[in-house]
């Protein structure tokens, strides 16, 4: 078996667009229920500590098996949520 590095992931933060209007900018993260992946339970943690803020609970949210789940919810029902989500790096 080979094993071949094709390409470096990076973790951002998704939300539904209403979450970015001028009125709520300044809302801290922490009041932001969040979502998770199941693969990847310490995504915000590890999120919170790259990027040098602090989250009082990082586990806090629900959690999907798969991205596409975590992003629909994000874009649609769960408007005043935030998740995590993994983009590749060019």
């Amino acid at each position: 078996m080979r094993m071949q590095f094709l390409f470096q992931e990076k973790l951002l933060p998704v939300c539904h667009p209403d979450l970015l209007t001028d009125n709520n900018l300044s809302e801290p993260l922490n009041e932001l229920p969040r979502i998770h992946r199941r693969q990847n339970p310490d995504a915000w943690q590890r999120y919170a500590r790259e990027s040098g803020i602090s989250l009082d609970n990082p586990a806090q949210g629900v959690r999907y098996d798969l991205h596409e789940m975590a992003i629909a919810a994000a874009t649609a029902g769960a408007r005043r949520r935030i998740g995590a989500a993994y983009v590749r790096r060019k």
